[in-house]
């Protein structure tokens, strides 16, 4: 499913790349079937980190968009995104809606992120108190390349919440955007059951790490009661 939304967009200039972390299941047998319509790069185990930084490194394009193997685009998601791009050459990541949908799916499953403000450091704020985000997240985000050339790749000692440390590390110097459009442009994004004991105290410990490093980073003066 994820590779066919992939290659069925209506943006025809697309290269998929498969990173393929070190996969246990019939991952190789399901890839096999697309030949060079893909680029399939295997590697050892090393978690999502760095499959998505392999990603990166591998991409020949000036614009890089991440998708998880258990979600899916609608057709004429990136056509939208690459449209909100070229419109605005100052944006350098634009966001889209999404979809949930899985047995931790809420009862309202559609998500339309709202557009950003124009001051980085409201921006930055509203980020790190979850009262904005970059739109269908790491499944939805299309970036222009270069911001990973400017801000460096994902934190691979982040356990959790790579995501997020990204989009702060933007939201602080640089213009984003969502598209307003739901249904044509978003993502269908699976949730998977509860998160465990562990996995909620990785998230708590990262989400801390990165505010505190960008804070640092910064120096944006953000409120008192931030």
């Amino acid at each position: 499913e994820v590779l066919d939304s992939v290659l069925g967009q209506t943006f025809a200039s697309v290269e998929c790349i498969v990173i393929d972390d070190g996969s246990k299941d019939n991952t190789p047998e399901v890839v096999a079937r697309y030949g060079d319509r893909i680029q399939v790069i295997r590697q050892q185990n090393k978690g999502a980190v760095a499959a998505r930084n392999a990603g990166i490194e591998a991409a020949r394009g000036d614009l890089i968009a991440f998708l998880d193997a258990d979600d899916r685009w609608e057709p004429t998601k990136l056509a939208k995104q690459v449209a909100g791009l070229d419109a605005d050459s100052s944006l350098m990541a634009i966001g889209c809606g999404a979809r949930l949908f899985g047995p931790g799916a809420p009862g309202n499953p559609e998500f339309v992120h709202e557009h950003p403000r124009d001051d980085c450091a409201e921006n930055l704020r509203l980020l790190a108190t979850r009262r904005l985000w970059i739109g269908g997240s790491l499944s939805g985000v299309l970036v222009r390349k270069r911001v990973f050339e400017l801000e460096g790749k994902f934190d691979s000692s982040l356990r959790a919440a790579e995501d997020w440390d990204m989009w702060l590390r933007i939201a602080a110097r640089h213009r984003f955007d969502n598209l307003p459009d739901v249904v044509r442009g978003r993502i269908y994004q699976r949730v998977h059951d509860v998160l465990t004991g562990k996995d909620l105290a990785h998230l708590s410990e990262d989400t801390q790490r990165a505010i505190l490093e960008i804070l640092r980073e910064t120096k944006s003066g953000l409120p008192k009661d931030f």
